[in-house]
């Protein structure tokens, strides 16, 4: 199964032969993500590839025979499958993602992906505290992580962060989940707040406008610097709810 993690914490990985190991204990050899791309480039064999979520950015190297990616303009939703790998940069190394599957998606499908991985990812960091915790072996903390129905895939790489005596810093990937969640509620929030705004502009506009026939349609458009479907859908709910008629055809009229 491939592995879910923010950019953020895949950018902070340590490299043990084939893994990279995240600071929640998870090895990530194959991963999966969902994004908003925001640029790309050409270098050598590859297309370079950021993708963006709440956290930060994935650096993905994609094929130049992947057409989908390399003809297609940025700002779009990805969702890649690939394994682990870096590039040098500097004495350092840069984690990133070599493409082996990617496909066009849409807004909610990412959405879908912020839930799941925020959910894996609280899950490290119950099992990572629970293990700051517990003076037993690893098998022991097996059974304890079973009672408490969590799952045991990061143990290995528990392993190997005490082995290499790597602080954890759970409290930052918290901070970091608030994040995500904040900006997940904001998106909600938004297009809330701009129906709303345009509800309020269009009473407004009709009792400004309006006669005893009221007004046209076509001409409360005109007044208002917003897509006309937006509009068409926003006069619909207001006729549903019983605030506004249509004396005429092509007209409202305000019910005081």
């Amino acid at each position: 199964m491939p592995t879910l993690v923010f950019a953020q914490e895949l950018n902070e990985v340590l490299f043990v032969n084939e893994f990279a190991l995240s600071r929640l204990g998870a090895l990530i050899k194959e991963i999966f993500i969902v994004g908003v791309s925001v640029e790309g480039y050409y270098k050598g064999n590859f297309y370079v590839l950021k993708i963006a979520d709440p956290t930060g950015f994935f650096t993905v190297l994609v094929p130049k025979e992947f057409k989908l990616v390399t003809d297609t303009e940025h700002p779009v939703f990805f969702a890649i499958l690939g394994n682990i790998s870096y590039m040098d940069h500097d004495k350092s190394r840069i984690p990133c993602v070599i493409a082996k599957k990617v496909n066009l998606v849409e807004k909610r499908d990412r959405d879908a992906w912020l839930v799941e991985t925020t959910r894996r990812t609280l899950e490290r960091i119950k099992t990572i505290k629970i293990a700051e915790e517990f003076s037993g072996d690893l098998p022991e903390l097996k059974e304890v992580l079973k009672f408490y129905n969590l799952p045991t895939i990061t143990l290995e790489g528990i392993k190997n962060l005490r082995n290499m005596d790597i602080k954890t810093e759970t409290e930052r990937y918290i901070e970091m989940l608030k994040r995500v969640m904040e900006s997940m509620l904001l998106e909600f929030i938004e297009p809330i707040e701009k129906a709303d705004k345009l509800r309020e502009e269009i009473l407004e506009i009709i009792t400004r406008l309006q006669n005893q026939n009221g007004v046209e349609i076509e001409r409360l458009k005109l007044e208002i610097d917003e897509d006309e479907e937006e509009i068409d859908n926003c006069i619909n709910k207001l006729l549903s709810e019983g605030l506004l008629y249509e004396p005429r055809i092509g007209r409202v009229k305000k019910i005081d």
